[in-house]
């Protein structure tokens, strides 16, 4: 695939959703593209996401300022000088994660994954408040950018799953948190959240979701 394609793909994805934020997920290389090629074709988006710490350093090595999502947060406390020091913004979605972000001490910003029926990873609905009210009273070097949720069917049109991820998601809002649930499926199947950051993975590279 071309590089011109890969950019023209996400002019396409920025129009339809204007105004939101554009997450280029460049997991699994790129998904098979080449991780630096395609970053370099999406020098336009908000943000990357890759899967692990390693993709992440890679990346820094294309960019050195846009913002990286760690969509499986980290996988071990021995990593958290590496997001430290890339300035990496790692998605927690276990206690143990908070746990080690806790002990760490150094200023971090974290998103939070809450499982809203991908049953995959995340935390349960119920448990996001207390987390959210931990981070702000007990950890002050914690900055909490925003909650990131997963839609399990949303490159099926018209079905009422993603309609009940909108509302457990929304019922959760988060006072100063920013919001991710669209992935591509969303992006061109379902209603967006105001101030969404939302996240294109196969659409970037010219798959439909649907």
């Amino acid at each position: 695939m071309r590089t011109s394609a890969i950019s023209h793909n996400l002019g396409v994805i920025r129009k339809r959703q204007p105004g939101r934020k554009i997450v280029a997920v460049l997991k699994a290389d790129g998904y098979g593209h080449g991780l630096r090629t395609v970053a370099l074709a999406d020098r336009e988006a908000d943000a990357f996401a890759v899967s692990s710490i390693e993709e992440a350093l890679e990346l820094r090595a294309v960019d050195e300022q846009k913002p990286i999502l760690l969509l499986e947060g980290f996988f071990e406390a021995a990593e958290l000088p590496l997001v430290e020091q890339f300035a990496l913004w790692p998605v927690a979605h276990s206690l143990e994660q908070v746990e080690q972000l806790a002990a760490y001490g150094s200023e971090l910003t974290v998103w939070l994954k809450v499982d809203t029926g991908m049953n995959r990873l995340g935390f349960r609905g119920s448990e996001i408040p207390g987390i959210v009210e931990e981070i702000k009273a007990s950890l002050p070097h914690i900055t909490l950018r925003g909650i990131v949720s997963h839609l399990s069917s949303a490159d099926e049109p018209g079905t009422p799953r993603t309609g009940w991820q909108y509302k457990e998601f929304t019922d959760l809002a988060v006072a100063g948190a920013e919001v991710s649930v669209s992935n591509s499926g969303g992006i061109f199947t379902a209603p967006t959240l105001p101030g969404e950051w939302v996240r294109c993975g196969i659409a970037l590279y010219g798959a439909s979701p649907s």
